[in-house]
């Protein structure tokens, strides 16, 4: 087949313009993601670190259950072994008993953490001040139903508590950390009791009124959430159940036939929300992976 001039130059310049169509395609192709199939690019950015020094302070509420028990009438001139004869009739009466109290806790907690690629470990210390209060009408154990508790009165408050703790977290995205606490717990605890002189009504043949005040050690574990809103601030929300070594006290010692025996054993639960700045510069340090 013979091709006119006119014809072999229209087929040049259509070969032409296919190679260059074809080309251009590929190069567009390239810088322009697919709209269906595999995920978009993106540009690879640094997560900040976890590391370094943090302060924080944190708001929330603490409820305490203080169990009381009695266990022992006129511990100098009865023999106090269970059972109790002489008063068999007074110490089975509201014993134990449950104090129960709840209050806003303010607090302060500070710590270190480490960093090793999507794992936070660290440790922390936090002071906190609540004022929980219970009172009970009648002294648990002391009186009888079918007398009353006159005008005895039975209270137990704590105030302030502490803890030194470690932690465990895992990052479920570069900002958000989700942790496990647990380790060392204290907790301020006073009892006071009164009573007049009412008996067989009530317990005290003279009035009576005493407080004491211990600090319980105890252990303490909890979970909670980190979201990070910069590369310095940290908002947090934590719970946490903590118990603590029993209370034990002699009340009334003087005169020796209204003394009585008992202890105390606390546990609170707490749940908070907390605000923290990481200091230094391992906020802005990228994590090594």
């Amino acid at each position: 087949m013979h091709l006119t001039r006119q014809q072999t130059t229209r087929c040049l310049g259509f070969a032409a313009l296919t190679i260059v169509s074809a080309t251009a395609s590929k190069a567009i192709a390239a810088d322009i993601p697919p709209l269906f199939g595999g995920p978009l690019p993106v540009s690879a950015v640094a997560a900040a670190s976890w590391a370094g020094p943090y302060l924080g302070v944190s708001l929330g509420g603490r409820w305490t259950n203080n169990t009381w028990t009695t266990t022992c009438l006129q511990p100098a001139t009865s023999n106090c072994s269970p059972p109790q004869a002489t008063f068999p009739g007074r110490l089975g009466t509201d014993n134990p008993a449950l104090f129960e109290a709840s209050a806003l806790r303010l607090g302060g907690y500070l710590g270190y953490n480490w960093q090793i690629g999507n794992w936070v470990v660290g440790v922390e210390g936090d002071l906190a001040w609540a004022d929980g209060t219970a009172t009970r009408a009648g002294i648990p154990g002391t009186w009888r139903r079918s007398l009353g508790p006159g005008q005895d009165i039975a209270t137990v408050r704590d105030t302030w508590d502490a803890s030194l703790r470690g932690r465990v977290g895992m990052l479920i995205e570069p900002d958000k950390l989700v942790y496990a606490t647990g380790g060392l717990a204290w907790l301020s605890l006073t009892a006071s009791a009164s009573c007049e002189a009412t008996y067989p009504v009530g317990w005290c043949i003279a009035r009576n009124a005493r407080s004491v005040t211990q600090v319980l050690p105890g252990w303490t574990v909890g979970a909670g959430v980190e979201w990070r809103i910069t590369p310095s601030v940290i908002l947090r929300g934590e719970y946490r159940y903590s118990a603590y070594q029993r209370f034990e006290q002699t009340f009334f010692h003087n005169p020796r036939v209204d003394a009585f025996r008992f202890d105390i054993s606390p546990e609170t639960h707490t749940a908070s929300v907390g605000i923290s700045y990481l200091f230094g510069e391992a906020a802005n340090r990228p994590v090594r992976r």
